[in-house]
């Protein structure tokens, strides 16, 4: 149940910016993730030019990308996110296969040993625990220090997206149930 209503018209020039943006990305109609985050223009579009950066100018490749944000809203148990970033994976060419793979990677014929260690510190990350620090030195191995730093701060900006988009009960946006794995 959304906690903060959908924003139906711009209060202010920021805010009429920012809806406007999103509305051209969304092809004419802003996503409801925007039209919440609205509310607060300043922090929208920072935002945005965060996400605008992790989704096209990252040295990481955006399936490792991929595996540890749909990973991390499957964690958060935010559908809004998953489905949303399922849509994403498919575009950078990733099948169903690799997709739902997030679920039980550790036992997935589709994924490959780095794919899994990538999963493995993203839920390290996202639980805080002490593990992340050994894994991340572990996947020293496989990546860049950059694409490491660019990983680690993927998961922790859409870590805070699940927040969000949880605790303000942020409704899925009208056809998107339809990504959602039947084991969801």
């Amino acid at each position: 149940m959304a906690v903060v209503p959908l924003l139906a018209e711009a209060k202010d020039e920021a805010t009429a910016a920012f809806l406007e943006r999103a509305a051209r990305v969304g092809a004419g109609r802003a996503l409801n993730v925007f039209r919440v985050a609205a509310h607060s223009p300043e922090l929208a579009q920072a935002w945005w030019d965060m996400m605008r950066v992790a989704l096209a100018s990252l040295s990481l490749p955006p399936r490792l990308r991929e595996l540890a944000v749909l990973r991390l809203f499957l964690l958060a148990r935010v559908a809004y996110g998953f489905v949303h970033h399922v849509a994403i994976a498919r575009r950078v060419g990733m099948k169903d296969e690799e997709i739902w793979s997030v679920r039980d990677y550790e036992s997935s014929s589709h994924l490959d040993a780095v794919d899994r260690l990538v999963l493995r510190y993203t839920d390290a990350t996202v639980a805080l625990d002490g593990r992340a620090q050994e894994l991340a030195a572990q996947l020293r191995q496989h990546l860049s220090d950059r694409d490491l730093v660019e990983l680690t701060w993927c998961i922790g900006i859409w870590s805070m997206m699940a927040r969000l988009l949880n605790a303000l009960g942020v409704e899925m946006d009208e056809g998107t149930e339809s990504l959602l794995p039947d084991w969801w």
